[in-house]
């Protein structure tokens, strides 16, 4: 199978999960309400408020984290020529919990949207370390 068929199907699959999540749910909508409640809203029909508020919102935020996930481990396979490469294996994810915990304990740290930037960087610096000592082994990255 080439690309093409594989992207398509892929696609297709994200475009019948994407429907889905808009679709099913505690309430239950057919498709026709949901077509209605994205194309021709009516602030008063409590279905079209449950699309519209919280299942639309929360369908892109998904396919969105999914595609930034995606782009991420493949630019980490691209960057050290492994395709086995993770951010668990490169001590990426050590990194940013690492920072965290220093952050909590030493810094009393607690807001949410602090900590998210304090493992932001934990994540780069461990990552950049790791990066740094496994190039200077050969003078230059090496897929090993």
């Amino acid at each position: 199978m080439t690309t093409a068929p594989k992207m398509l199907t892929g696609l297709a699959f994200l475009t019948a999960a994407f429907c889905a999540s808009l679709a099913l749910g505690q309430t239950s909508m057919s498709p026709a309400t949901v077509a209605e409640a994205l194309f021709h809203p009516d602030a008063t029909n409590t279905e079209h408020l449950i699309v519209q508020g919280s299942r639309l919102p929360r369908a892109v935020i998904a396919v969105l984290v999914g595609a930034a996930l995606a782009v991420a481990g493949a630019l980490m396979q691209a960057l050290t020529r492994n395709p086995l490469a993770s951010p668990a294996i490169f001590v990426v994810n050590a990194g940013a919990v690492f920072a965290i915990v220093l952050a909590t304990t030493w810094l009393a740290v607690s807001a949410i949207h602090d900590l998210l930037w304090i493992g932001l960087g934990g994540a780069t610096i461990a990552g950049a370390l790791v990066y740094t000592l496994g190039s200077q082994v050969r003078q230059g990255p090496d897929p090993v």
